[in-house]
């Protein structure tokens, strides 16, 4: 079948009637006068319905539109207006109509698809993520997608679809490369984190569907997809060029950040402190010409190093001619033995290394982080030193005590003035949603932000507890209305002298009914302090209505008996699961069935639980799937202030 001159003649002027009236009609306009639109179409309709011909003619077209510059979308109207008009010049003109629609309806697919397959050949051979000028050899997120994006151009150009599969790679590597540790500083913001690794994650998506959609020789939906590709790859690399130059512009403080962060992970973490002794004396006698040439010649040293281990080092220059090194998933004597063998190489360069286990720190915090950097420095007599065990690191952790008790003063700092308070999420496993919040308090001193931990047993030690614990009901009244807005139900910690003292409670039972009602207040109280003071808190429920927590459970998991009698008098509704027993979960069968003992419990019990300390998708997954109701922990949401919650809310930022 081939169409007469005079079908081809009416559907030239259906065309055109069509784009006159097209909205964009008068911005194609020029494109249209300057390109052989009816040359292209009349030779395309002469052969289309000749199957042999179909696809070569339409790959034709294709090629003349865009050597004119005719976008895709627009080509692709066109045809279907010759089709529809087609359609309607032959309805009743033939005797076995569904014959012909079929038959027209397939030419015109075919014509679709190839029409889809040139533009996405060409769509995939234009540019690139980055000029070849572009600097990101140093930057292996984009490194990696670089190398990727410019395989799968190549693999559309080519129609090689074996390429695919050795793409899939790309994701394996990508990921890894995440849990590196100049990455981790490079998007060490959790909210960056993980809009990088879901965006990575609808890109594989995206890909395994641009495959199918290949294989399956469906070019429309293939350019489409490749389309939405591509625009995701750019946005991606667009973020996290942005991460990359902070990164580049505030290393020392993303170093700082990654290190208070550290000590959440299961790996093996270590700070390593890098010195050139006698500096100063080096810069006096020969002059600081040669001190700099001294530390030009470890940083080089420094780089080849972790260039060659990037999986489990990175570094930065401090400001006073030392480097500071942190290892993650190494065990210390791996890498104190990898260090001397780098020291060997500079054995002419007296160089002090000390590094200390950061898991064994009582607390990671910036200030205690500032006070450990300062204690590595007085070590620099030793040329080499490893604090490896809580034997180890006790003298540390209790240098580190005394100087933040010299520096703060603790009663002045009991002030509002000086108090915040932060809030972390307790999040449903099942459904991912937040199901409360546990509000935390700080004190503000100077310039630091001390976590109540550093300093709690100190206030108990001074007799000052009670007057933190009322300053914190304070900052939550002050913030019930936003805090009403993120949840209905918030968790408190309380010491059991502030619950003993009869002001404290009155204060207590007046929040409740007055500011915080809209409000279900929940106290947490350690397991010891539950199981050794039972009758005080049946007290404490019946008469003041209050609910509880057991904090910390499962570290003794002593006397059953009074978790069943506080369970059944209602007074606890809730068992909180230590956090060193959840950062287990994955590699301990053991605790695994430890989990499993205490959920069957707390169901028998009518309890919910919680997991604390959070820090990964395996351990979530874990828990998810033993029906622990509810996670805490840093990979769920990290500590913050009542208002940037509330603003992450209203505008729906996960």
């Amino acid at each position: 079948m081939q169409l007469s001159d005079a079908v081809i003649d009416h559907l030239i002027r259906e065309l055109k009637a069509f784009r006159q009236q097209h909205p964009l009609a008068s911005e194609l306009n020029d494109t249209y006068q300057s390109a052989p639109v009816e040359l292209m179409v009349r030779t395309f309709l002469n052969v289309f319905l000749d199957p042999a011909r179909t696809e070569e003619a339409a790959d034709t077209i294709a090629r003349t539109a865009l050597d004119n510059g005719i976008p895709y979308a627009v080509l692709l109207g066109d045809i279907n207006v010759i089709k529809q008009a087609l359609l309607t010049h032959y309805r009743g003109q033939n005797d076995n109509p569904v014959d012909l629609f079929e038959k027209l309806d397939t030419a015109f697919e075919t014509t679709k698809n190839a029409i889809a397959r040139r533009y996405l050949i060409d769509l995939a051979g234009q540019n690139g993520l980055f000029s070849p000028h572009a600097r990101v050899r140093n930057q292996r997120l984009l490194e990696i997608y670089d190398h990727w994006f410019g395989k799968l151009r190549r693999a559309l150009i080519e129609d090689d679809l074996r390429a695919f599969e050795h793409l899939a790679h790309n994701n394996v590597r990508f990921l890894e490369t995440l849990e590196h540790p100049e990455t981790l500083m490079v998007c060490m913001d959790a909210n960056a984190c993980r809009e990088v690794h879901d965006s990575h994650r609808d890109i594989m998506r995206q890909a395994v569907l641009l495959y199918i959609k290949l294989l399956e020789r469906r070019y429309e939906q293939a350019y489409l997809l490749y389309a939405e590709l591509r625009a995701a790859v750019k946005q991606l690399a667009a973020l996290l060029t942005t991460l990359y130059f902070n990164y580049e512009t505030n290393q020392l403080s993303l170093f700082f950040n990654l290190l208070e962060n550290v000590g959440y992970t299961r790996r093996h973490a270590y700070l390593t402190l890098i010195n050139v002794r006698n500096l100063n004396r080096i810069n006096q006698l020969h002059g600081e010409e040669k001190g700099d040439e001294l530390l030009q010649r470890v940083e080089r040293a420094l780089q080849k190093l972790v260039a060659g281990h990037h999986a489990h080092l990175a570094y930065v220059r401090g400001l006073l001619g030392d480097f500071y090194l942190v290892s993650l998933g190494l065990e210390g004597t791996a890498l104190q033995a990898l260090l001397e063998e780098w020291a060997g190489g500079l054995e002419e360069i007296d160089l002090s290394i000390t590094s200390v286990n950061l898991r064994r720190l009582k607390f990671l915090d910036r200030p205690n982080l500032r006070l450990l950097i300062h204690y590595l420095h007085q070590q620099r007599e030793h040329t080499r030193l490893l604090l490896e065990t809580a034997e180890d690191i006790r003298p540390v952790n209790r240098w580190i005590a005394r100087q933040l008790e010299a520096t703060v003063n603790l009663r002045k700092l009991l002030d509002p003035e000086h108090l915040l308070i932060h809030v972390q999420p307790l999040v449903d496993t099942q459904s991912g949603e937040i199901a409360a919040f546990e509000v935390l308090g700080r004190l503000q001193n100077g310039d630091q932000t001390l976590s109540a931990g550093i300093f709690i047993d100190r206030l108990i030690e001074l007799g000052l507890i009670e007057r933190f614990d009322s300053l914190i009901l304070e900052a939550i009244s002050a913030e019930a209305d936003a805090l009403a807005q993120l949840t209905d139900t918030v968790f408190i910690n309380c010491s059991p002298a502030s619950l003993r003292s009869g002001a404290y409670l009155e204060r207590l039972q007046q929040a409740c009914a007055g500011p915080l009602r809209k409000l279900n207040i929940v106290v947490e109280l350690t397991e010891q302090t539950m199981l050794e003071q039972p009758q005080m808190v049946i007290d404490l429920h019946r008469q003041a209505g209050l609910r509880f927590a057991i904090d910390d459970f499962g570290t003794g998991y002593s006397s059953l008996r009074s978790v069943v009698e506080l369970a059944e008098d209602g007074a606890v509704r809730y068992l909180k699961v230590d956090g060193s027993l959840t950062q287990q979960v994955t590699r301990s069968g053991a605790i695994r069935r430890l989990f499993q003992v205490i959920h069957r419990m707390a169901d028998d019990l009518n309890l919910k639980t919680v997991a604390e300390f959070i820090e990964d998708q395996d351990t979530l997954s874990f828990l998810r799937d033993e029906r622990i109701d509810y996670g805490q922990g840093f990979f769920l949401g990290k500590p913050m202030p009542v208002r940037a919650w509330l603003v992450q809310k209203l505008y729906q930022v996960e």
